[in-house]
């Protein structure tokens, strides 16, 4: 069941709040292997997610656009980094989502959820360095 983004900017997460950055076309937003500190819902335009092969050769992992979410990996990881680059597509406007705000959050989250999201967001970060490694037609 898609989750309304209107709704999501509703809730009541604990911290200062959620705040904005707009990011002008082309611009990178975090580098593969940088640690993370917030997550990101694109509010407007598409955000571009790479990495790059161990020869050298960027690949496009994805496209993301307005009510997608991204850099959440790194604050659901043990490791805390970036899995990919990702770089503004058009111009964006993003809903930046603090650690502090997102870890309150999470805390009030059944253990077998965390357990499952770390499960997963573990797998998931494979994938994307097998991609980066393996350089596999997607």
């Amino acid at each position: 069941m898609p989750i309304d983004i209107n709704a999501f900017l509703a809730m009541d997460f604990p911290g200062n709040g959620f705040k904005t950055k707009t990011v002008a076309p082309g611009e990178i937003i975090f580098l593969e292997g940088q640690p993370g500190d917030c997550a990101y819902v694109i509010l407007k335009g598409e955000v571009q997610v790479s990495t790059v092969s161990p020869d050298g050769v960027p690949i496009t992992i994805y496209n993301m656009k307005a009510g997608e979410l991204f850099g959440e990996i790194a604050l659901l990881t043990s490791e805390n980094l970036r899995t990919a680059t990702t770089a503004s597509a058009t111009g964006c406007e993003l809903l930046v989502i603090e650690r502090l705000a997102f870890d309150a959050h999470l805390l009030r989250v059944d253990l077998l959820t965390q357990y499952m999201l770390d499960q997963f967001c573990n797998r998931l970060a494979s994938v994307s360095h097998l991609v980066r490694d393996n350089n596999p037609k997607v």
